[in-house]
């Protein structure tokens, strides 16, 4: 009769994944992380700031700055809504004197919406509509998509860089070198750097201005605000035409900017750049104000 098998007290070995299991702290579903901001400020940080933020300048219009209003009320701020700028479009007269054939050009080089207005415009005006196969290299996808309101959108066609000059310039290399000269609806002071930097890849580019930029008064200085925004290189223009000595006394005023190419100009005109956007999560200005104004008073236990 064979010997039955005597159970012992043996237990078997966890491995790795159960004791891992076991030593886990479980989480609470319903709680909201913590928001990791490392690097998300790149100037005067929320904590090292002391004074309350209460005066935001905005180079926007109030019919278009509804995403901005909530933060007034949830934050008790005083946001002053004032383009820095306008654009003033040349008459067909001014335009004229320039005699220049739109329709000549086998490629057209856009940098902003209010060129591709103006372009059309005057095609229409001067009775010289655009040929089918007439090339387009926009300064960002976004402009490019502008486009249909035009022409149909056809990607063999259009082209668009990432929103620097050296990139759209590269696209007009590899993909359109072959249709130039190529024209470049414009205000009455071209960008240089971007005729500059076809010019180096061997494309013969043509400046045609169709406007002018006129800086406007504000109705506050500068220095007088918390916060002033940047969303165009061509918004830090106008300030430091109209406040020469803004940026050397900038002080414990905070510079937010949108796009890179903004936030370059900023630096390159001595700014210190604190906020800026897009960044991480954050796509738009009042986005990345709301997260700033909302660590600002959470760190200073402002309710």
């Amino acid at each position: 009769m064979g010997r039955s098998k005597k159970k012992t007290g043996t237990v078997k070995a966890k491995n790795k994944k159960e004791i891992k299991k076991e030593n886990t702290i479980p989480q609470d579903k319903d709680k909201e992380p913590e928001v990791k901001d490392a690097g998300l400020w790149t100037g005067i940080k929320p904590e090292d700031r002391t004074k309350p933020i209460k005066r935001i300048l905005l180079p926007l219009s109030s019919e278009v700055a509804s995403a901005y209003k909530s933060l007034q009320k949830k934050y008790e701020v005083e946001i002053i809504f004032q383009p820095y700028l306008k654009i003033e479009p040349f008459s067909l007269k001014e335009f004229r004197r320039q005699k220049i054939k739109l329709n000549e050009y086998p490629t057209i080089i856009f940098t902003n919406r209010t060129a591709v207005d103006l372009f059309f415009q005057f095609s229409e005006k001067l009775n010289q509509p655009m040929p089918a196969e007439t090339k387009y290299i926009c300064l960002t996808e976004q402009i490019a998509y502008y486009l249909q309101k035009y022409v149909p959108f056809r990607k063999r066609r259009i082209g668009w860089g990432t929103g620097d000059v050296e990139s759209m310039a590269e696209v007009g290399k590899e993909r359109f070198a072959d249709h130039q000269p190529m024209l470049y609806p414009c205000s009455d002071k071209p960008n240089e750097a971007l005729i500059e930097a076809f010019k180096k890849r061997g494309i013969e580019v043509m400046p045609a201005p169709m406007y002018r930029t006129i800086y406007c008064e504000l109705p506050v200085k500068p220095q007088e605000v918390d916060i002033i925004a940047f969303f165009t290189p061509k918004d830090v223009q106008a300030i430091v035409t109209n406040y020469p000595e803004f940026a050397e006394k900038q002080g414990d005023i905070l510079v937010a900017t949108f796009g890179k190419r903004t936030e370059e100009e900023a630096k390159k005109e001595g700014f210190r750049v604190d906020i800026k956007v897009p960044i991480g999560k954050f796509t738009s200005m009042a986005m990345i104000l709301d997260e700033y104004l909302k660590q600002w008073h959470k760190i200073h236990n402002v309710e």
